[in-house]
């Protein structure tokens, strides 16, 4: 382009938006300004303004305030900062100056069914089995929204401790080891109480999916030492407990088999306990050589997934008590606070704290693909049978995302 053509395009371009000025309702985003080329790139297959604008609306990275949507201004902010960066300044977008009263939505992020900003870190979530009500404890209070409507239609406060929570058909039951509540998964006040006593541990107890028993971590005193505690939720009675030793409490991970017959356990001493989710008595030990932050069983319960603190996945054959086959996740500088498998056992899914969740080949850990979340994914929910996955961030945010594209079959 020489000097007297990018005068030439540089006067069209400002008549054109100077004509849209005078116009009404007419919002436009210009790849460039009239002075600069608008580049192509082979790597990105498209032109860099393209890739940028369809981009931040199918991943929802444009959804600049997290609110579930995005907006005009929000696409021309998120298009100007990245195709600037992507060419490293030589390109900038350019858009008539707009009506803050006509900052329309312009889409949804794909696959976002739900979206509800909070003001903290959600502690836990579930999901009624029919689907209709999402719920999370947050800020020392149980809140639950009409998923159809978006409706909060209960805020109910909840004694102090670290709670967690399970929906089983029409019942949430929530315990903070001392006691467990039982509520309605809909509207409706407190059912039930079941006092369990002695309660003296510094971390969340975990609850088997059907929520009939939780385990948890006693610390323990000078002569005991600390010590593992399984307790019939319904009745409030100690089944089994068994010293913990080599406890470390900022380090703690565990979780229940998606039936519920075991309970795994990582207490920081380079082991993974498993033990039986109905009595307590010890299965099996898995040496780990890795720092783990979460831990998932597969539904089979042939595979037993465990997230480290470097960002691998460890995936262990239960049946044949072998050496972990590790699975590469590709950003090296984030933590994996969660992760899931879905159903069929063939997709393990993870929530990343770069705010992804991300899609595996639990056969060979290949990526299978990866949603934009904003918020760091700190829970993780797929209630059986669904293929709608319950977020809780850890930032303040619960989503609910549509998986049928990666869950339906390959």
């Amino acid at each position: 382009m020489n000097e007297s053509q990018e005068e030439t395009s540089t006067e069209l371009l400002t008549e054109d938006f100077e004509d849209l000025r005078r116009g009404t309702g007419a919002s436009v985003i210009g790849a460039s300004a009239g002075s600069e080329f608008s580049f192509e790139s082979e790597s990105l297959k498209n032109g860099v303004f393209t890739h940028v604008i369809l981009e931040g609306i199918t991943s929802g990275k444009a959804d600049l305030n997290q609110d579930g949507k995005i907006t005009v201004e929000e696409l021309k902010r998120y298009a100007a900062q990245q195709v600037s960066a992507l060419t490293g300044g030589k390109q900038h977008p350019v858009s008539r100056a707009g009506n803050p009263d006509m900052d329309f939505t312009v889409a949804l992020p794909r696959n976002l069914l739900f979206v509800r900003m909070l003001e903290t870190w959600t502690e836990a979530i579930g999901i009624s089995r029919d689907l209709k009500y999402l719920s999370a404890i947050v800020n020392n209070t149980l809140r639950t929204w009409d998923i159809a409507t978006g409706t909060e239609i209960r805020r109910q406060p909840l004694p102090p401790g670290l709670r967690t929570l399970v929906v089983n058909g029409s019942t949430i039951r929530i315990t903070n080891g001392s006691s467990v509540w039982d509520f309605p998964a809909g509207a409706g006040p407190l059912t039930s109480t079941v006092n369990t006593g002695r309660f003296n541990s510094i971390d969340p107890p975990i609850l088997s999916p059907d929520g009939k028993r939780f385990a948890y971590f006693d610390v323990g005193d000078t002569q005991s030492g600390p010590k593992g505690v399984l307790v019939n939720a319904d009745s409030g009675k100690i089944i089994a407990s068994w010293p913990q030793p080599g406890y470390k409490s900022e380090l703690q991970r565990s979780a229940f088999s998606p039936d519920g017959r075991s309970f795994a356990v990582f207490m920081g001493n380079g082991e993974i306990m498993i033990r039986d989710g109905l009595t307590g008595a010890e299965q099996t030990r898995i040496n780990t050589p890795e720092v783990v932050a979460a831990i998932a069983f597969s539904h089979s319960g042939q595979l037993l997934a465990a997230a480290t603190r470097d960002n691998r996945v460890l995936l262990f054959n239960l049946s044949a008590k072998g050496q972990p086959r590790f699975l590469g996740i590709q950003d090296k500088q984030q933590y994996i606070p969660a992760l899931l498998f879905s159903d069929d056992d063939k997709l393990l899914i993870t929530g990343s704290s770069d705010g992804y969740i991300r899609l595996f080949s639990a056969a060979n850990g290949a990526s299978v693909g990866e949603i934009w979340n904003a918020d760091q994914a700190y829970r993780l929910l797929l209630p059986p049978g669904s293929h709608i996955l319950a977020v809780g961030g850890f930032r303040g945010s619960v989503r609910l995302w549509d998986l049928s594209p990666w869950l339906s079959p390959h």
